[in-house]
């Protein structure tokens, strides 16, 4: 992963349906930040079952900006409350999750920076990642402003770098 500044890490299928070993990859990710990568995480990194990573030190140790969640919710949501001043929200107005979301707490690191309409989190930042929780992968269902929200996101932590 050292030859890149930002990684992006997320699933949508059981960790177990494939070679990754979510631990070894969450151990991973932590050496990465150590080394200075940056990464953007999205649903279901924080998962409560087998679809989170679980142990490992990105979640054990707080390099992610949340805890593992305890819930899913299913139905469609939007944006809710933000902070229009933070650089990941410049220009958005509108973000819609048509999937799935959960209810992740910030963890020791994390910081927020947007919530759903039900007041579940969606945007969190820690020192070097950006936490999503929205699905980006395979059946995901977004709309709105999600692709410059990602953008956004991406450009924070490859500026936090510099």
């Amino acid at each position: 992963m050292l030859a890149y500044d930002v990684v992006m890490v997320g699933n949508d299928i059981l960790w177990t349906s494939s070679a990754i070993d979510k631990t070894v990859l969450s151990d991973n990710l932590a050496d990465y930040i150590d080394a200075g990568g940056k990464v953007l995480a999205g649903s279901f990194v924080w998962s409560y079952d087998d679809w989170g990573l679980g142990g490992g030190r990105f979640i054990t140790e707080d390099y992610s900006p949340y805890e593992i969640a305890t819930q899913d919710f299913w139905d469609p949501i939007g944006l809710g409350a933000y902070d229009a001043g933070h650089p990941i929200m410049t220009g958005i107005v509108t973000a819609t999750e048509g999937y799935n979301h959960q209810d992740p707490a910030l963890s020791s690191t994390g910081a927020w920076v947007a919530s759903w309409l039900d007041g579940e989190h969606y945007v969190a930042v820690a020192p070097s990642s950006v936490g999503l929780n929205q699905l980006h992968f395979y059946q995901a269902d977004f709309g709105g402003q999600t692709g410059e929200l990602l953008h956004n996101a991406l450009l924070y932590l490859w500026k936090a770098g510099r």
